[in-house]
């Protein structure tokens, strides 16, 4: 179960220390108006200009709707990882640190920077995937609804455990290699927080609450993963950084 309500506890943790909110509350505000000045610019350029009448003109409308809804979901999904790291690297190295970890030997900027973009390389038909199914399933109802949050949650979750193993000091291929052996513990998060996504949109400004607490959520995750103690390990010594650490399956269960 503490496998798949990780985001709500994240939720939790991020709301107990109110020290930690405005660096990221800020740069997500600024993200969130990014976007929407994104969506608009595109519906406002396909907007009709032409006489109203009954028939042109609402299929017209309807497509500059339409566009700048794709033009917003598209560039959401695509700079997501780059959102994590610039607004949220902060909070989850100080969340780790709060929960008693101690400080790992993170990437520098420009290695940050690549990684982040690798990341949306290497997930692009995943993302792109799932802003179609996200547009398809809101004609749907409810549930096309819920599944197009999930979708939504799904790419959040993988970048915030990206994020919460990038500052434990994992390189980009252990970080890939640590989130496909936690797949299931990933996906299952992704169902608690789609359903935390629409109950925090309720509220609307409860919205940009949402991505803190799914960093807050990994960062604390991710310290009881073997993967980050083996690396904490390596970075003490005490480890030889070349041998291959043991499969998932051989080791003991938490």
């Amino acid at each position: 179960m503490r496998g798949t309500f990780w985001p709500i506890q994240g939720l939790g943790t991020f709301l107990k220390y109110p020290a930690l909110w405005r660096r990221p509350l800020a740069a997500l505000l600024v993200g969130w108006v990014a976007l929407i000045c994104a969506g608009g610019g595109v519906a406002w350029w396909w907007w009709p200009t032409g006489p109203a009448n009954w028939w042109p003109w609402p299929m017209h409308l309807f497509l500059a709707v339409g566009l700048g809804v794709a033009a917003t979901l598209l560039a959401w999904i695509l700079i997501l990882p780059l959102v994590m790291s610039f607004a949220l690297e902060h909070l989850a190295r100080e969340i780790q640190r709060r929960a008693g970890a101690q400080p790992a030997k993170d990437e520098s900027m420009l290695s940050a920077l690549g990684s982040s973009l690798g990341l949306t390389i290497r997930t692009l038909p995943l993302r792109l995937g799932w802003t179609g199914v996200a547009l398809l399933s809101s004609f749907f109802g409810p549930l096309g609804l819920l599944v197009g949050a999930f979708g939504m949650a799904h790419l959040a979750c993988i970048d915030a455990f990206d994020l919460a193993l990038a500052v434990r000091g994992l390189s980009g291929p252990r970080r890939r290699e640590a989130m496909r052996a936690h797949r299931e513990e990933i996906i299952q998060g992704a169902m608690a927080g789609a359903v935390m996504n629409l109950g925090l949109g309720v509220t609307v400004l409860g919205w940009i609450l949402w991505l803190p607490a799914l960093v807050s959520g990994a960062a604390t995750r991710v310290l009881s993963w073997p993967e980050t103690a083996m690396s904490a390990t390596i970075e003490a010594g005490h480890l030889d950084p070349s041998v291959a650490p043991p499969a998932p399956s051989s080791l003991p269960a938490p």
